[in-house]
């Protein structure tokens, strides 16, 4: 197509400079006429010679100006597909260092927790507490698995997803209960650090407030929903909270977690979507995801 429009416009170019030299003979030929008027004779001349410089010069001119505008156009249409691509490059870049500082968190948190269990020889506590320090390394060494060895292992089991971010949410100091309906089923692990981003953001703006996690199923689609009683999401704000860099007017966050849980669930081909408002107050999120769609049939090993 861009070889197209440069034969296009070279034609263009082509056509006005004969259009040029068309108009430069009509002047001549006219002035040839005219010189056989002896008064007009030196006023013919100059404008002759005029013509003959200026008319092809200014011609040529504009179709070199043509020529830099239309070199200027790619090469803006090249920097643009640059910034975008640097863009998105960001955006992920964003998107795993946010995932990482949460994962190293819980890390931290998980070993200072095991040293105060052996301190007081809890076996039952401690065993429970490596349990969930090993899912946290887990969960880091997927985030750090470099691009070129693939990405593993791509489907888990959502009761074993749901366990393990309900654990390390406890981890935290939520209060964080969960109940089933339905059978279990294969998620995408993409699932795993979605429901992740949504206990994160129940702890950070719902702080104390109990939380509830309710998973089920119907068909082939997958529901989780995370509720807290919190402030909730402003009315003013709406879905537009799940935009990059949105939050609330008393948040001290990036704004960028449910930016990443959206874009994780659409990869999916699922849908992070938030709930009406709570009786109370407090805030309703919901992954629905058809675990037979072809964004998931994709993933199955």
């Amino acid at each position: 197509m861009d070889t197209d429009i440069s034969q296009g416009a070279s034609r263009a170019d082509t056509y006005l400079l004969t259009a040029a030299v068309v108009t430069w003979s009509m002047v001549a030929v006219a002035a040839v006429s005219l010189l056989t008027r002896a008064e007009w004779r030196g006023e013919v001349l100059i404008a002759v010679c005029l013509a003959t410089v200026v008319l092809p010069a200014l011609a040529l001119t504009l179709v070199r100006l043509r020529r830099a505008c239309r070199r200027a156009d790619a090469d803006l249409a090249e920097l643009e597909v640059v910034a975008h691509r640097s863009a998105r490059a960001l955006q992920h870049d964003e998107d795993r260092l946010h995932e990482l500082r949460e994962t190293c968190a819980g890390v931290v948190l998980s070993e200072q927790l095991i040293r105060s269990a052996e301190s007081r020889h809890d076996q039952a506590t401690l065993a429970r507490l490596r349990s969930l320090h090993d899912r946290e390394l887990d969960r880091l060494q997927r985030l750090l698995r470099p691009a070129g060895l693939g990405p593993g292992r791509t489907t888990f089991s959502l009761r074993e997803v749901v366990e393990e971010c309900v654990g390390a949410a406890r981890l935290r100091g939520v209060r964080v209960q969960h109940r089933w309906s339905g059978t279990d089923v294969q998620v995408p692990g993409q699932v795993r650090e979605i429901l992740h981003v949504l206990l994160e953001n129940a702890a950070a703006h719902a702080p104390g407030s109990p939380v509830e996690v309710v998973v089920g199923r119907t068909g082939s689609v997958a529901t989780v929903r995370v509720r807290d009683r919190g402030a909730g999401v402003p009315p003013e704000l709406g879905d537009r909270i799940f935009e990059r860099g949105t939050r609330g007017p008393t948040s001290s966050g990036t704004g960028t977690g449910l930016a990443l849980a959206r874009r994780l669930s659409e990869e999916i081909g699922g849908r992070l979507a938030l709930g009406a408002p709570l009786p109370g107050g407090g805030g309703d999120f919901e992954l629905r995801v058809d675990v037979r769609g072809e964004a998931c049939r994709a993933l199955e090993v």
